[in-house]
């Protein structure tokens, strides 16, 4: 229930009946009896849950996953879902100007103002020598700078992963372990580390204007920005600040610089000169960074640990609106044409008119807080701390699929020639491939989760479902009447049979 107003209203016309639903107008194409045959379904984890905001009524909708194969009337197949995501997977990676976020302030309490990591470690990290075959202090891509990305893990850092970027077929990652590493897509070797930072990196962006060499600039919790020459790994620059750098964001040439004491500090990219200074949400943090454009107008959206978002004039800093409905802090955002998708703490991603600052929609069925939001094309993609990431179709707003296979939190995610990389809590960080067309179905008695990966249903069917150390288990898979106790080899018997069913009776059409 949302008892804040927008700041400013605007009069809307009626939704006509059978509209379809895109990234720059919302209008339902579910006729009434459609509608009250959805609300009357029950809510369960397999549901997305959108409440829409019309005016002057607030109407909840609750959309059921796709269960099955069949494809539903005067909605898009998975086969062109797919084609339009690869599509604008490839052109989210040429883009320069990705919105990026920070959660690194999650696990970190305060003592006497002074931050306090809940997984800190006091191992130093071991920086292995780079091996290559050109100069150690260049950082090559090589081999495969061509070559397909590949399926995986990519090992090095030993805490909390808390942004990651692609550039120039490199991935990029900054940790709480006080580093910044580079890595081949192919090999998924680390082949450069930036070292400098004394407290840990929470942010990271590299960008490059023209005559220039790229750069890499990485926020810290020890108020500092440092920019480094990503081919020589050399800090060419380090910039003072007043707080810890939550967040970074550039664009139109302009680096811009998300602190902890809720104001936004920018830059001249070109020679790393401070130009302005703006308050923004003071004293609550600035936790993520976004631009748009309103006609000749260029805008800077601002998400706060204050709950709400600030849409600014990115020249001064002037608020035009603000963005509100998330009852806790805003954790990332991704602007699509007029709509501002924001994930929160809440559990749930929100969608704004940016221009109008109107509460579109709210999507929610996440089980912990949403740490990235990112559309592409007809599909929305989210991680969240609950470990998993989950694949919405925009239009019906079904849940098409899960990603799981990680053991921590996640932290920050990226996509890339249709692979989707993960950074976690733990430090860890792997690849693996987006693909709608390849569905594994848990039919576990009460869960409907579809996944990607067959592997990734294993692992949810030991870890969700069973308990390692049961006195009797009976299997609950559709149609299996299978019991199991825990005498002397039949854990292993137990583990191998519900295997055995996401191997032969999962895969769906």
């Amino acid at each position: 229930v949302f008892t804040a107003k927008p700041v400013r209203k605007v009069k809307t016309g009626k939704s006509t009946k059978g509209g379809k639903v895109t990234t720059s107008t919302w209008e339902d194409s579910r006729t009434g009896p459609e509608q009250e045959s959805v609300r009357d379904e029950p809510d369960s984890d397999s549901s997305l849950e959108v409440l829409e905001i019309p005016n002057p009524q607030l109407e909840v909708v609750a959309i059921d996953s796709s269960e099955s194969g069949e494809e539903k009337p005067d909605s898009p197949s998975k086969k062109d879902i797919w084609n339009s995501t690869e599509q604008n997977s490839l052109e989210t990676s040429r883009s320069g100007c990705d919105e990026v976020s920070s959660t690194s302030e999650i696990g970190t309490r305060y003592k006497d103002g002074i931050p306090v990591s809940v997984a800190e470690t006091e191992t130093q990290t071991v920086i292995s020598s780079i091996k290559s075959s050109k100069n150690s202090s260049e950082i090559s891509s090589e081999p495969g700078d061509d070559d397909e990305p590949t399926e995986g893990n990519f090992e090095g850092h030993q805490a909390a992963v808390n942004a990651i970027q692609i550039f120039g077929n490199l991935l990029y990652t900054c940790s709480a372990d006080k580093t910044v590493r580079a890595y081949n897509l192919v090999s998924r070797k680390c082949i450069g580390v930036f070292e400098g930072h004394v407290s840990k990196v929470n942010c990271l962006l590299v960008t490059q204007i023209s005559g220039k060499n790229a750069a890499l600039y990485t926020g810290s919790s020890d108020h500092t920005i440092r920019c480094y020459n990503v081919k020589t790994r050399e800090c060419v620059e380090h910039l003072q600040l007043e707080d810890r750098v939550l967040c970074l964001h550039s664009r139109w040439r302009i680096l811009y610089a998300g602190l902890a004491n809720g104001t936004v500090v920018t830059f001249n990219i070109k020679n790393n000169k401070r130009l302005e200074i703006f308050e923004c949400h003071g004293p609550r943090a600035v936790s993520c960074l976004a631009t748009a454009q309103e006609g000749a107008r260029k805008l800077l959206v601002v998400g706060s640990y204050d709950c709400t978002i600030s849409v600014r004039d990115a020249r001064n800093g002037l608020l035009l609106r603000t963005l509100e409905g998330h009852s806790k802090t805003i954790l990332c955002m991704k602007v699509v044409n007029d709509l501002v998708f924001s994930g929160s703490s809440d559990q749930s991603v929100h969608a704004h008119n940016i221009h109008t600052g109107e509460l579109v929609r709210i999507y929610k069925g996440h089980n912990h807080a949403v740490t990235v939001v990112n559309i592409l094309g007809k599909v929305m993609v989210t991680a969240c701390l609950d470990k998993f990431v989950r694949v919405y179709e925009l239009q019906s707003h079904d849940r098409l699929q899960v990603y799981g296979g990680h053991k921590d939190m996640i932290m920050c995610m990226t996509i890339h020639k249709s692979m989707i990389y993960t950074g976690c809590y733990d430090g860890s960080i792997q690849a693996v491939r987006l693909n709608l067309m390849q569905n594994y179905r848990c039919w576990w008695h009460g869960c409907s989760l579809i996944f990607g990966v067959v592997d990734h249903l294993k692992q949810h069917l030991l870890t969700d479902h069973t308990n390692p150390n049961f006195q009797t288990l009976k299997c609950r898979w559709k149609n299996c009447d299978a019991f199991f106790t825990a005498r002397k080899g039949s854990k292993q018997d137990a583990a191998g049979h519900i295997e055995r069913h996401a191997e032969d009776d999962s895969k769906i059409d």
